[in-house]
């Protein structure tokens, strides 16, 4: 006959190989937790960035679309003529001025783009003249 371990020491052993099993259990799911919590972030972060790929390329087919019809020759003449003041070789350059003026420069292709944005000068000041304009001066804004 074999000779029976001490119940004692069996009892004891219980609780402690129980108690480490759960504590193993217990890692091991909070490291599953935490890698699923992970993998979530990871994908919204990959739709994020799939979106902002997304308006990317479109902004870019926008600029290429652009840059081509600028590339024009006609293009190229109308902006050079029209922001450069160039004139062709035998030309005559009239200046019209007052009302006519205004409606001829305002837009003579509404269609066209431009290089350039038409934003109006702002006149340089001094840092303790912008300072008292500031407090002082109540312009109107546009």
């Amino acid at each position: 006959m074999q000779a029976r371990a001490n119940p004692s020491t069996d009892r004891q052993a219980r609780p402690l190989a129980l108690f480490l099993a759960l504590g193993f259990v217990a890692i091991t799911g909070l490291s599953a937790a935490r890698e699923l919590y992970r993998q979530n972030q990871v994908k919204a972060e990959v739709a994020t960035l799939q979106d902002r790929v997304a308006q990317l390329e479109a902004r870019k087919t926008t600029v290429s679309q652009l840059l081509e019809r600028l590339q024009t020759p006609d293009m190229i003449d109308r902006e050079a003529r029209l922001r450069l003041n160039m004139q062709r070789p035998g030309e005559r350059v009239y200046i019209l001025r007052g009302e006519e003026w205004e409606r001829l420069s305002s837009d003579p292709t509404p269609d066209a783009p431009t290089l350039y944005q038409d934003h109006p000068v702002e006149v340089k000041r001094s840092n303790p003249e912008r300072w008292f304009r500031f407090f002082f001066v109540h312009e109107p804004t546009a």
